[in-house]
């Protein structure tokens, strides 16, 4: 399913080059399918590049502090279980 997302996030982009929400989600996903991999550096950077595109997204907030915990990064993990969404 996440293989499929990011698929389909890739044909959207072609449709909107433009929308920039695209980009975040796409890259959430990757780093969702990453995981999943078990691939949590590559993981922790394409959710690090989500979250900050949209610090709103709290999705994104949330795969990161799973992923650095996987990377034994417990403060940074907390860091970003933790983070505030105005």
């Amino acid at each position: 399913m996440l293989r499929r997302a990011v698929m389909r996030m890739e044909r959207l982009q072609q449709l909107r080059p433009n929308d920039a929400d695209i980009e975040t989600r796409k890259l959430f996903c990757s780093g969702r399918l990453q995981m999943r991999k078990g691939v949590f550096t590559d993981a922790v950077a394409s959710l690090q590049q989500s979250a900050e595109r949209d610090p709103q997204f709290a999705c994104a907030h949330n795969a990161l502090g799973v992923g650095l915990d996987r990377l034994n990064r417990a403060p940074d993990s907390r860091a970003a279980f933790e983070t505030r969404l105005s």
